[in-house]
């Protein structure tokens, strides 16, 4: 897993945002920005530490960026960026099912994934196959948009 800073900064957003007035760009690692949940559904997860911003949230739109076909994530690696032990996923809980547990709590109102790349094997952090869909997708349920390339 990589550090919550390289990630941003490989992923552009600081750069694309950084004119933008009033946008400040975190990597929030601080426990003080984050609230314990329980996760009544969970198979692997019993409670979590999310942002309160996304627990507080009125509309929560998610956005991922990066798919990874090799591993079946898509849609749901927005909500793993709003929880704050991202490592355990990878290391203590079998990571699709974890995410499958964030989901029952972390429900997003709209979801647009960027599938204009997609990583077909090697995922999620490459090296590998990249194919390229070039397709935008939404809707309000996030578990079917995953593309077939």
């Amino acid at each position: 897993m990589q550090r919550a800073e390289l990630c941003l900064e490989r992923s552009g957003i600081p750069e694309a945002c950084k004119n933008i007035k009033g946008v400040h760009v975190l990597a929030l690692q601080e426990k003080k920005f984050f609230r314990e949940i329980k996760i009544p559904q969970g198979k692997v997860l019993e409670r979590v530490e999310v942002m309160k911003e996304v627990l507080d949230a009125q509309l929560l739109i998610n956005l991922p960026r990066q798919i990874s076909l090799a591993t079946g994530s898509a849609s749901d690696q927005g909500a793993h960026g709003t929880h704050l032990d991202r490592e355990s996923f990878h290391s203590q809980y079998n990571i699709n099912q974890a995410l499958a547990d964030l989901a029952t709590v972390i429900k997003p109102q709209l979801t647009i994934l960027d599938a204009t790349r997609a990583l077909v094997t090697g995922g999620p952090g490459g090296p590998g196959e990249v194919k390229k869909p070039n397709l935008i997708i939404a809707g309000i349920d996030p578990w079917p948009l995953i593309p077939t390339v």
